[in-house]
């Protein structure tokens, strides 16, 4: 039996609750963004190269996009082309993640590690060869970084 512990006056939450409140105090205190700004394209180039993939990227008309997403069943809806549109940089003058304590990996640091279950192969193909034919020139100090 502990000492009078029905007494004290206890002030719960759901884990949910706390987790919501942290984020939000965190958006309100930050701006997030990774180290590096690419467009949609040079992304999906970067994705494409380390599967080992050659992909072919096609511009195409904002017109045509937005009668893309308009139409059902589609792989991408009006408010995810409406988003694109307005791209989604931080600001450089709000104080990013750095404010956390944290150091913003650039995408080259682990990116050839997330796309290895979409290579030929998977994890047993030959990174090598995937790695010296579609990576091309390093970008950045950390593109070197396997």
């Amino acid at each position: 039996m502990s000492p009078r512990p029905s007494r004290k006056a206890v002030d719960a939450y759901h884990h949910g609750d706390l987790r919501d409140a942290l984020v939000q105090a965190a958006l309100h205190e930050v701006e997030l963004g990774g180290p590096e700004v690419l467009t949609m394209a040079e992304l999906n180039r970067r994705i494409a190269r380390a599967q080992g993939r050659e992909r072919a990227l096609i511009p195409v008309p904002d017109a045509l996009c937005g009668l893309f997403a308009a139409l059902p069943g589609t792989p991408m809806t009006s408010d995810q082309w409406r988003m694109l549109q307005r791209g989604s940089v931080a600001d450089a003058e709000a104080p990013g993640i750095s404010a956390l304590g944290i150091v913003a990996r650039p995408l080259g640091l682990f990116l050839e590690r997330w796309m290895m279950r979409y290579r030929k192969h998977g994890r047993f193909g030959d990174k090598r060869e995937i790695v010296a034919e579609h990576r091309g020139p390093a970008e950045s100090a950390f593109d070197t970084i396997v």
